[in-house]
């Protein structure tokens, strides 16, 4: 079916036919067709908001959620790992170096 409103009449008309068996899980009609009317939850947490509950978490459940190796002791860790390292060429030179180290 070409668009969202024809879709929906598509499975309407298989509805009335009796051919939908699926229920919608907020609202409980049958799925095929419908456009569900239960409101949705509203999640406007803020980044701060988040970061205050994880801050909470942390402090309630202390390092639970840290890496097995590090609550045990057995790595120390020395320094923080770092990042990748970028790619300073473009994929036209590296298809050159490539090229030229070919016989």
């Amino acid at each position: 079916v070409r668009n969202r409103f024809l879709r929906i009449e598509r499975g309407r008309q298989l509805t009335e036919q009796g051919k939908s068996k699926n229920r919608c899980g907020q609202c409980g009609q049958l799925k095929r067709g419908h456009v569900c009317q239960a409101p949705r939850a509203l999640v406007s947490t803020s980044l701060q908001a988040q970061e205050a509950r994880h801050e909470a978490a942390r402090l309630k459940y202390g390092d639970a959620f840290a890496s097995p190796a590090l609550v045990i002791g057995c790595i120390e860790p020395t320094a923080a790992a770092a990042p990748p390292m970028l790619r300073t060429q473009d994929s036209m030179e590296i298809l050159a170096r490539a090229c030229e180290t070919q016989p």
